[in-house]
């Protein structure tokens, strides 16, 4: 278990926002869900043992958190169990999509004008995050073993609420008598 307030010593969170590989299945079933592609095809980036690269002629994406950002301005609140307090702040999150096959500038400009509708962004929003924007798309095609690879890349933000949990004891009760000082013009 980790150290308290009250154990003294560095403290390490006990509850904390959505990260690592579920933070990376949300995103791409958010992506699968806005692009239309094929869920087999929308792939994340930079995998240790990546699937074999799709057919020259196959439209896919893969997608890779690059970049997070986070705000200044961390706020601390204690819950009412008087156990733990949360420390909460806004991050922002850049997400490198990169688009390949013979369609993906269509791709790419549909799933920009795609997070636009509110009904594609819904997920986000009972996630706890909010699109932000996708930059402009650029074409750069890749050459891979001698073939030009159709591809295009863009970066979608997104923001998110980050919170943290800690073990800091607090005081919700207290015992003994308060003696108040005594007027001494009297």
């Amino acid at each position: 278990m980790s150290n308290t307030s009250a154990t003294g010593g560095y403290l390490q969170q006990v509850a904390g926002p959505m990260e690592g590989l579920d933070l990376r299945r949300f995103l791409g079933t958010v992506l699968v869900g806005v692009s239309g592609l094929d869920p087999q095809l929308v792939r994340p980036s930079w995998q240790q043992n990546p699937p074999p690269i799709p057919n020259i002629d196959t439209d896919w994406m893969a997608f890779g958190i690059s970049a997070r950002r986070a705000d200044n301005d961390p706020y601390q609140a204690e819950k009412d169990d008087g156990q733990r307090s949360i420390m909460a702040r806004h991050e922002e999150l850049d997400i490198l999509l990169t688009f390949y096959g013979p369609n993906c500038l269509q791709i790419a400009g549909e799933v920009r004008d795609g997070f636009e509708l509110t009904q594609n962004t819904e997920s986000l929003l009972l996630a706890g995050m909010a699109y932000i924007d996708l930059s402009d798309i650029v074409h750069a095609p890749e050459l891979v073993n001698e073939r030009f690879y159709d591809r295009a890349d863009a970066t979608l933000t997104i923001r998110r609420e980050v919170r943290r949990e800690y073990r800091i004891l607090n005081f919700v009760a207290a015992y003994g008598v308060i003696h108040a000082n005594r007027d001494v013009t009297t």
